[in-house]
């Protein structure tokens, strides 16, 4: 992949290179170098700056608020990758012409797509370079499907089209299975495309973790009865905890994404180990939290399993899983 990070001035925010250098001088000068290797910098704004390395970008921007300096490093390639670099890295600041800088911090950092970028804040009036010393421990990059091939044709509302295996799709959602049976060409209508496209990234095998656009996966997985991945869904929402999240927020969660499998799974471990009880006494009022409807046909049902059933007995005895396309064996 080339990418195109070369900026003539008149891209730029000043009117001239002599204006650029007087501008940037109100910033620290930045410096990358991975394993080893310094990266030639490409000036993009007084405040920001871009080092390239294989199919990546690392971007430099600097941001003055409040009296605070800030010196923010990130990653980013082209949106056709799914991505992930595990990396060592060392921080160095010193004078601006300083042949030897100081070691300020160092650590292993992770970078993927969305990921917050690494900040350095200056304190100091004296730092005037800083450097970031990166040496590559673990990298990954695929490149997700074109949707260039298959034996059926599938029409956007805004024109474009793509191509799609048929049998592939037909293994996660019977639905689009029985729509498309007998047809080469279909049409969706009226549902976006970015939503549809980033359900196929995880039909087909690749490397796209369930998390990075979540409601645009739970959007189509619901609107096309993809069970496996309705369940995925389900299954990573129940055991989220990478951030503190209350049963409330959990629920609220799933009834904003359409999870019921997730809401069921949810208040039945709460009605298991007591934290359902606790919740009503402090006032929580299910019938109006989830509407009529799913409160009848979702929650009652799954209270009544949980109190009637064996603590820690699952709900669902057999859960969906997604179609192993490496195994060599053949389930029946």
């Amino acid at each position: 992949m080339d990418l195109d990070i070369t900026k003539s001035l008149a891209d730029l925010s000043c009117d001239t290179a002599d204006e650029l250098e007087e501008r940037s001088c109100d910033y620290v000068r930045v410096l990358v170098s991975v394993d080893d290797v310094a990266l030639e910098e490409y000036r993009v704004e007084p405040a920001r700056s871009e080092f390239e390395y294989e199919h990546f970008i690392f971007s430099v921007s600097q941001v003055r608020k409040d009296g605070a300096h800030l010196v923010n490093l990130s990653c980013l390639t082209s949106p056709d990758y799914e991505w992930f670099l595990n990396t060592q890295m060392r921080i160095r600041t010193g004078p601006r012409d300083a042949v030897v800088l100081k070691v300020v911090d160092k650590d292993v950092f992770d970078f993927y797509p969305r990921c917050d970028p690494v900040s350095v804040e200056i304190m100091s009036d004296e730092v005037a370079t800083v450097k970031f010393e990166i040496r590559i421990l673990n990298k990954v990059v695929q490149q997700l499907p074109a949707f260039d091939r298959g034996d059926l044709t599938i029409r956007f509302n805004d024109g474009t089209s793509i191509k799609v295996f048929r049998h592939l799709l037909g293994l996660y959602s019977p639905y689009i299975k029985k729509c498309t049976e007998g047809s080469t060409i279909t049409e969706v209508e009226d549902f976006p495309k970015e939503a549809f496209i980033e359900m196929l990234y995880h039909i087909y095998p690749t490397i796209r973790p369930i998390y990075r656009r979540v409601r645009d996966l739970a959007k189509a997985a619901v609107a096309f009865q993809a069970t496996p991945l309705i369940y995925q869904l389900s299954k990573h929402l129940v055991n989220y905890n990478t951030r503190a999240m209350s049963l409330e927020q959990k629920l609220r969660a799933a009834l904003d994404l359409e999870l019921c499998q997730a809401i069921e799974e949810l208040v039945y471990r709460a009605a298991q180990d007591g934290l359902w009880g606790h919740l009503i006494k402090l006032g929580f009022e299910p019938e109006v939290f989830f509407g009529p409807e799913v409160y009848r046909k979702v929650v009652c049902p799954a209270i009544v399993a949980g109190r009637q059933n064996e603590y820690g007995a699952p709900l669902v005895q057999k859960p969906y899983k997604k179609p192993d396309f490496f195994s060599e064996e053949v389930s029946p």
